[in-house]
């Protein structure tokens, strides 16, 4: 829809609630923490909201804000957030979420477009994906 929406459904009884709107295409499973997912809330033009949901408490919480419209995002085993900005994959440490750190710089490489990211399951690999002219 327009907005997209975040639903969860309960399987057995066909039935689903709409836990948020406006949300970005990244959502994944938090490391550490049972029955909780983050996902990507579009805030304002500028400003993204990463938020926490949990399926049992059905809480939602702010994790940490994202500028420059960062959509894309992975979880390390560590509850450490990395993402991509201008071509520089940036970590954030869930203690302290509103002091990004610089991991590495892609911007004189071929992958310097980079938007999505993927770690494999056993974290010692990261996949990106990038292109050549305009964003996809």
């Amino acid at each position: 829809g327009k907005p997209n929406t975040l639903q969860v459904a309960n399987l057995r009884t066909e039935k689903s609630v709409v836990v948020d709107t406006g949300i970005g295409r990244c959502m994944q499973l938090i490391p550490g923490k049972k029955n909780t997912f983050s996902y990507i809330f579009k805030y304002d033009s500028t400003v993204n909201l990463m938020m926490s949901y949990n399926f049992m408490t059905k809480e939602k919480e702010t994790v940490c804000m994202f500028f420059n419209k960062t959509e894309d995002y992975v979880w390390t085993k560590d509850n450490l957030i990395w993402y991509g900005v201008n071509g520089k994959l940036m970590q954030r440490d869930t203690d302290n979420p509103d002091q990004p750190k610089e991991i590495f710089d892609f911007t004189s490489t071929p992958c310097s477009t980079f938007y999505r990211l993927v770690l494999d399951p056993y974290h010692q690999r990261l996949a990106m994906v990038s292109y050549e002219g305009k964003k996809p």
